[in-house]
């Protein structure tokens, strides 16, 4: 259901707070990530990564045909998405370590467009391990790593109302995502509002139905205010 406001949820600014951010706008199939994703990597000129141009022949074949995918379909796919935004945000967190930390504007690593729709695919992206978890070591509940990332992975998660998402799939040419599979890719999605929040991983939910300049102005605005929130609370340390 989408809100009558589009809102960020923002948690957990603390010291450790990552001075780069890493974009993964994610909908189901139309709710226009691919166009919503491109525009912010103009915006914050940094590289973009359209997550359909890594499906597997096999899946595109699946999809062509009115077949939903399965976890073991989507797994390799998301594990290869993962590790390639990984290797442009650990590029951009190295870099930032040399640059100011009150910066008027965030640094944005790359931006990938993908669905994302269950909370395991996001774990998958945000680690690029097909077990979505990170390679440091748990023990006892922690971390070996303290600070395992020194960025911040942001979901923009485009929130549309499924007669949008249907009309917009039935004016596409020569998409291989079928409209019969919309109410399949509605009932995987699970909220990422509800996936807690902390100094390394946030949701930005936003009104997919709203045009898209607008749907860009809006998540522009609440990236800066996020970054200038986790500036804020690290310049109150001195």
């Amino acid at each position: 259901m989408i809100m009558e406001e589009s809102k960020s949820l923002l948690n957990g600014h603390s010291h450790a707070t990552p001075l780069s951010m890493t974009l993964i706008v994610m909908g189901p199939s139309a709710c226009g990530k691919s166009e919503v994703a491109s525009g912010l990597a103009r915006r914050f000129q940094c590289p973009y990564l359209d997550g359909d141009s890594y499906h597997s022949k096999e899946n595109i074949h699946k999809m062509e045909n009115g077949i939903s995918l399965t976890d073991e379909d989507r797994i390799p796919w998301l594990t290869t998405l993962g590790k390639e935004i990984k290797k442009y945000s650990n590029a951009g967190a190295e870099s930032d370590l040399s640059q100011s930390q009150d910066a008027q504007n965030p640094r944005i690593n790359v931006v990938l467009a993908c669905s994302a729709l269950k909370k395991f695919y996001r774990d998958i992206l945000r680690t690029g391990s097909p077990t979505g978890k990170s390679a440091s070591a748990v023990v006892n509940g922690a971390s070996s790593d303290p600070n395992p990332t020194r960025f911040k992975v942001v979901f923009v998660f485009l929130d549309c109302s499924k007669p949008v998402l249907e009309q917009r799939i039935l004016a596409r040419k020569n998409h291989f995502m079928k409209v019969n599979l919309l109410d399949s890719q509605l009932a995987t999605l699970e909220n990422p509002c509800l996936d807690g929040n902390n100094e390394h991983t946030a949701t930005i939910r936003v009104n997919g139905d709203l045009k898209l300049e607008e749907i860009l102005e809006f998540t522009s605005n609440e990236l800066k205010c996020m970054h200038n929130a986790a500036n804020s609370s690290m310049l109150s340390l001195f």
